[in-house]
């Protein structure tokens, strides 16, 4: 069974030189982050293809995702710059170093202004999982503190459910199929 490894935290907008290494929350008025975490007995390579394709979040994900992928990744069917259609957006593969970081942004749909940075460690015997999602400021004001709440909950669903999932996975899953990685 998947195990927090930490309680959600809060961070900073999304910036593409790195994020504080103290975790210290930081507001530059961009938007807003937030970080879940989980372990699992999963091996690394079976929790990044259950991230990074897309068939297998309808597997997972808690929800009917019915998801497609629309578009190939320029070097990788499901690698960067791949477009899948997962229930209720559109996605953009933007990070793809497998078995260790898989990232998208949202592009059209819910939630708006939405990147995903999903990291993966091996912890001994363990694989730790680090969800951090960004999104954008938009709509009406004052709404970012329950929007944050939301996402965080939806977060830590998905981080446990991908680890249950992958510790318990059926030969019929399309995480599961030949070349996903």
């Amino acid at each position: 069974m998947p195990k927090e490894n930490s309680a959600p935290q809060e961070d900073a907008a999304p910036r593409d030189d790195a994020a504080r290494q103290d975790g210290a929350a930081e507001r530059d008025g961009a938007g807003r982050a937030v970080e879940v975490t989980a372990t699992t007995v999963a091996p690394i390579e079976v929790i990044y293809k259950h991230l990074s394709v897309g068939e297998a979040w309808d597997e997972w994900a808690g929800f009917r995702a019915q998801a497609r992928r629309v578009s190939e990744g320029d070097e990788h069917p499901n690698g960067i710059g791949a477009v899948w259609h997962i229930r209720p957006s559109r996605r953009r593969v933007i990070a793809y170093d497998p078995p260790h970081h898989y990232g998208y942004v949202v592009f059209s749909g819910l939630p708006p202004g939405y990147r995903a940075d999903i990291t993966l460690e091996p912890l001994g015997s363990e694989t730790l999982i680090r969800w951090r999602a960004a999104f954008e400021r938009r709509g009406v004001p004052g709404m970012g503190p329950l929007v944050r709440a939301l996402l965080r909950r939806r977060l830590d669903a998905h981080v446990r459910r991908v680890a249950w999932h992958a510790e318990r996975c059926e030969p019929g899953c399309p995480a599961r199929l030949p070349g996903a990685i």
